[in-house]
């Protein structure tokens, strides 16, 4: 577990978007950054720069990185923390990858963790034969919306407000975050990570949108303004739709299991982050919630159907919701159609492919002992 000590050495792991505007953030703070990725394509740019130009919400800049490398191990060395900034269907990839790694006072952040990314994480070390001691929190949406717009440049949009943060186990989750919002002030505490888990408001948003739009994506390529056109009043409905199947699980593990969780909807926590405006948020129209983004307004569609918007957001947001609501006796079948209609159109068996109860280790975890598990962790020499 990070000591109580000032954070001066990070690691992010993924030089996307959120990894890169991840990077910007430290610079801006003076923290020492070693920016890892597996493609070496990706590194090049970033090489040859010497760091990253970043422009936007962020200010305009230039951040130099300490280390630019595909060598997880040499990015890792000795870093006060670990932040994963990658789509959430790579944890498994990175638990088994940072296994041999991890040293004594090191935690792993994953930024964002959406649903049950902590969790899996932990299963996917303990399966790789990890019996070491690491925490891993969470954060439930990318603390940063942003986009490249030139391979060693990054847009910052908007630095997320109110960006729930929980740590598994949950026993830790006062003590990390008072030194991770030294670097990202914009965290607030969440009960645990179930709360993280079904908050991912991305899992409702962009599986619709993907759905509904599907002929207009393969047909422009993408050419069209993903939130503020694709986003229609019928598209918004199918959202509502899922936010209320969504919601009656949070209800139900109250009632079943003693976890009281954030009964916030949809547009509620939209706003609470800081895209959209007053005015939606009092209309309960998840339509205008969309339409007044301002920081999404001209965010462009996904250029093909195979996209994390389908691929992590219904096989690693949907799907576990999924599975959460069966934990509890939920019916879902609104969010159960959407599933199986991404799933033709994307020839992806997202049910069987996608997170799991067993994937994120609460298949063995009685209903009853569930808020236990999630504040205490596993047990020493424990299987459970």
């Amino acid at each position: 577990m990070l000591r109580a000590k000032k954070i001066k050495s990070v690691a992010v792991l993924g030089a996307g978007s959120g990894g890169c505007a991840i990077v910007a953030e430290l610079h801006k703070r003076g923290i020492e950054v070693r920016l890892f990725s597996r493609s070496q394509h990706r590194l090049a740019p970033l090489r040859k720069n010497g760091g990253l130009a970043y422009t936007g919400a962020c200010g305009e800049g230039f951040a130099p990185i300490h280390t630019i490398t595909a060598n997880i191990q040499e990015a890792v060395d000795g870093v006060d923390l670990i932040i994963i900034s990658t789509p959430t269907n790579a944890h498994t990839w990175f638990a088994e990858a940072l296994k041999p790694h991890f040293q004594d006072g090191q935690t792993v952040m994953l930024n964002p963790g959406h649903t049950g990314g902590g969790l899996a994480f932990i299963h996917a070390l303990r399966a790789a034969g990890f019996n070491g001691v690491v925490d891993v929190c969470e954060t439930i949406t990318l603390t940063h919306g942003a986009r490249m717009v030139a391979p060693a440049t990054v847009r910052v949009f908007l630095v997320m407000e109110n960006v729930m943060f929980a740590a598994f186990p949950g026993r830790h989750t006062d003590s990390l975050l008072p030194q991770v919002q030294e670097l990202f002030p914009g965290l607030i505490r969440a009960t645990n990570v179930l709360e993280t888990a079904l908050l991912n408001l991305n899992a409702l948003e962009h599986p619709p949108g993907m759905l509904l739009n599907a002929g207009w994506v393969e047909f422009t390529g993408g050419n069209f303004c993903f939130y503020s056109e694709g986003i229609t009043p019928a598209v918004g409905r199918l959202i509502q739709a899922l936010d209320d199947e969504r919601l009656a699980v949070v209800r139900e593990f109250k009632r079943k299991a003693g976890i009281y969780l954030a009964e916030m909807s949809f547009i509620e926590y939209f706003f609470q982050i800081g895209l959209t405006s007053e005015a939606a948020r009092k209309s309960g129209d998840v339509y205008q919630a969309l339409q007044d983004s301002e920081p999404n307004r001209l965010v462009r569609a996904p250029a093909s159907l195979k996209h994390r918007y389908m691929d992590e957001d219904v096989g690693f947001g949907l799907v576990p919701m999924y599975y959460l609501g069966q934990l509890v006796g939920i019916s879902m079948p609104v969010t159960y159609a959407v599933i199986k209609l991404s799933s033709l159109i994307r020839g992806v068996d997202y049910l069987n492919q996608g997170r799991s109860l067993s994937s994120m280790g609460l298949d063995t975890v009685p209903l009853d002992k569930l808020k236990a598990f999630l504040e205490g962790g596993y047990v020493a020499n424990s299987t459970t």
